[in-house]
């Protein structure tokens, strides 16, 4: 090795140790920021969710929440920083700014669109996404077949997902689908939220009751995919929607420990 190749050799050592060193304060920094803070989410209909101590928790907005202000998104695209409260006239949001403590600018949205709004000083990334009708029903066969439910799939509410969320470089299949207030031909009301990775399948969320309790359970869908420390680990959060006045629940899945499980449901 002559001089020139040993001196390149320790320029690139330097170098990588340098980035290894920024690497790790960054995530030790986002790491201290989000044990540091509450990470508040308010989403429709009418959820709210916190991240804190790496422990999520559920709360039910009402009418007389303070106003605060939060990064507010529509069905995943950032559309600006306004306040937010709960208006049970409307059975959700009124989202506002203000000018000399008049409210202004309101914002409207349009039945079925998903609202997202963020209210903490870290920022996290916001992952947009598209649900789709499941065509391939080998994975619901498979669930089914092993719970031993007989029903007709054409008749069931099915969507899914296909997206890298733990950052192994691979696509995976997220499904949801449920006979929920659906009077199909079978013995049972049921409701799944299921994964495929490598070719195997992980239940991370399932209700089964007798048949006649279809209108208590939910329909489960994807309500948002959030990126806590920007590291392309992302933390998925189903809204699962009932038909009586239960109202909206959200299951959570996402990374604890270097483990994904089910956080919340």
């Amino acid at each position: 090795m002559n001089e020139n190749q040993r001196k390149i050799l320790i320029i690139v050592g330097v170098i990588a140790i340098i980035y290894a060193l920024v690497t790790i304060f960054f995530f030790r920094k986002r790491k201290d920021q989000l044990q540091d803070n509450t990470v508040s989410l308010v989403m429709t209909p009418r959820i709210k969710l916190q991240y804190k101590d790496d422990f999520w928790t559920r709360y039910i907005p009402s009418s007389t929440d303070e106003e605060s202000i939060y990064k507010v998104y529509n069905n995943n695209k950032y559309v600006g920083q306004y306040y937010m409260m709960y208006n049970k006239y409307i059975s959700g949001f009124n989202i506002f700014q203000k000018k000399n403590d008049e409210k202004v600018n309101f914002y409207t949205y349009k039945p079925g669109e998903q609202i997202l709004g963020i209210k903490n000083n870290v920022d996290i990334d916001i992952i947009d996404f598209k649900e789709k009708r499941i065509t391939d029903y080998d994975i619901i066969k498979q669930i089914l077949t092993n719970e031993e439910i007989a029903v007709d799939i054409d008749d069931l509410y099915k969507e899914e997902i296909t997206i890298d969320y733990d950052n192994d470089g691979k696509k995976e299949r997220i499904v949801m689908f449920s006979n929920a207030y659906n009077e199909t031909k079978t013995d049972k009301a049921f409701s799944y939220i299921a994964i495929l990775k490598n070719n195997k399948y992980n239940i991370i969320y399932s209700d089964v009751r007798d048949a006649n309790e279809i209108y208590n359970i939910c329909n489960p869908y994807m309500q948002a995919i959030v990126d806590l420390r920007k590291d392309k680990k992302y933390t998925l959060i189903f809204g699962c929607e009932y038909f009586s006045n239960i109202g909206t629940k959200s299951i959570i899945y996402g990374e604890k420990n270097k483990k994904y499980q089910t956080l919340l449901s």
